[in-house]
């Protein structure tokens, strides 16, 4: 466990600041959510916090924040969060990230549909923009829906929320799985990872949001056609 926090805290993005936590935002994959205020650049901020309780399953969460930090790091796009850096302690690690001040879309859905088709038009563009670069970049979201989608204080949409995703190589396989969220197929039959599925029926996602694809475990299907499940779930 210890030398997974080591490898964590070496990372090229781990960073010391003087931060202060504030309003608990919600909850992400793995983490509770938080606004916070850089005290050195009194910019707002959001951080999620990874609490690391048990002692056994530190690797196994330690490899997980180091694959959604593997996405993060090479994001660079308007409708994506920024990621800024990650602090670790004993018993917990920190993400910080791009403050949303305009929270997401789900809360403002919570207040009725959207009901004016120019607005409509403006978050579906961007949201296809932000899609487009993810997938063109060869990283699948696999967990899109309303409350991973974000507002920031201009409106401007914003994909967050990585700790599903899957980086896929040019060839169409898998080459960076995230094992403990894995188990939806993808990967080539005669592959170890082909196994890992077989033996691991957790599915990842929000099902009302999920492909039929992912939800039958049509491997084959999800190898042909890696990025049409972030685009059933975008038009849900």
């Amino acid at each position: 466990a210890d030398r997974s926090l080591t490898e964590l805290s070496s990372s090229a993005t781990n960073v010391t600041l003087r931060w202060q936590q504030g309003q608990f935002i919600g909850g992400g994959t793995f983490g509770s959510v938080y606004a916070a205020i850089n005290l050195d650049s009194n910019l707002l901020m959001a951080v999620k916090e990874i609490r690391l309780q048990d002692p056994q399953i530190i690797p196994k969460i330690a490899q997980q924040i180091r694959d959604e930090m593997g996405v993060l790091e090479v994001l660079d796009h308007p409708n994506i969060v920024s990621y800024q850096g990650i602090e670790v302690h004993r018993d917990k690690v920190y993400l910080f990230m791009e403050y949303c001040a305009g929270g997401s879309l789900a809360s403002l859905l919570e207040h009725g549909r959207v009901e004016d088709e120019t607005v409509i038009m403006v978050y579906a563009l961007q949201l296809l923009e932000g899609l487009a670069y993810l997938h063109e970049a060869g990283i699948i979201h696999r967990d899109i829906k309303p409350g991973n989608i974000l507002l920031d204080h201009n409106g401007i949409i914003k994909y967050v929320d990585f700790g599903a995703a899957k980086i896929i190589a040019r060839q169409g396989r898998t080459t960076a799985p995230m094992d403990a969220l894995s188990g939806v197929g993808g990967y080539p039959k005669d592959s170890q990872l082909a196994q890992q599925f077989k033996n691991q029926k957790t599915m990842t996602g929000t099902p009302m949001y999920m492909s039929p694809e992912i939800i039958r475990g049509d491997s084959a299907k999800l190898v042909r056609h890696q990025g049409a499940v972030d685009i059933w779930s975008m038009g849900c």
